[in-house]
């Protein structure tokens, strides 16, 4: 039997720095609500975040999302990965959302 408690779920993923990546959502910040990045001044980062730092988004809407990832690196999530995604928690730890690049709207959790 696998050693689940110090090594993460059997057969889990690890980011890149490491870490294994938990599948489920904890927590969503309901003051936020849904997140459109025209109406905002600057990018985004949650206030309220996971242990790590980071936070997921659900895609509201299927548009391109630019993001800064946990391991620093910028990536973004284009129009037809947004769709694929929308309404779903997107499998990526996220440290910002970029204001310039993203046109689609999403949700926060942790």
């Amino acid at each position: 039997m696998a050693d689940t408690c110090n090594s993460g779920y059997p057969n889990g993923v690890k980011d890149a720095q490491g870490n294994y990546v938990g599948f489920f959502i904890n927590g969503t910040d309901e003051s936020v609500g849904v997140v459109d990045m025209t109406a905002l001044a600057d990018d985004f980062v949650a206030d309220t975040l996971s242990p790590d730092g980071t936070f997921r988004i659900c895609i509201e809407t299927a548009a391109a999302i630019k993001v800064q990832l946990s391991d620093g690196t910028d990536f973004t999530i284009t129009a037809a990965q947004a769709g694929a995604y929308t309404g779903q928690w997107y499998p990526a730890n996220i440290r910002t959302v970029y204001k310039t690049g993203t046109t689609g709207t999403f949700s926060v959790g942790w």
